[in-house]
């Protein structure tokens, strides 16, 4: 098993001492995988904290936390599947004022990685 992880505390200021727009105070992340096999699972935790929209304006957008999960499974040496599942639980949260992120989001695709 693999566990790796962050936490961030920032503070960039404006000259007049506000917090710079869109940046969260905190920031943490934390990745597990394990390898099953020929099977890779992982799952991902995303949180921020809150934020203003603007350097001047006082809307405060909300912190959040999402979760994503992966999976890949190697055929061979050289093809992989790959599948990916973003914010799983489909929480509405906004980076920027009026602008929302999707939803959601799912990948499945093929990992071809040739040898020669």
């Amino acid at each position: 098993m693999r566990v790796s992880g962050s936490v961030d505390f920032l503070s960039a200021r404006t000259p007049s001492g506000r917090d710079l727009a869109r940046r969260s105070r905190r920031h943490g992340s934390l990745k597990i995988e394990k390898d099953l096999g020929d099977t890779t699972v992982g799952g991902e935790l995303l949180s921020y904290s809150k934020r203003y929209d603007r350097d001047t304006s006082p809307l405060v957008l909300g912190g959040y936390t999402i979760v994503n999960v992966d999976l890949t499974h190697r055929f061979n040496a050289e093809w992989r599947l790959v599948a990916r599942v973003d914010n799983l639980f489909d929480k509405a949260y906004q980076t920027a004022a009026t602008y929302n992120t999707g939803p959601m989001t799912v990948f499945v695709g093929a990992r071809w990685s040739p040898t020669f």
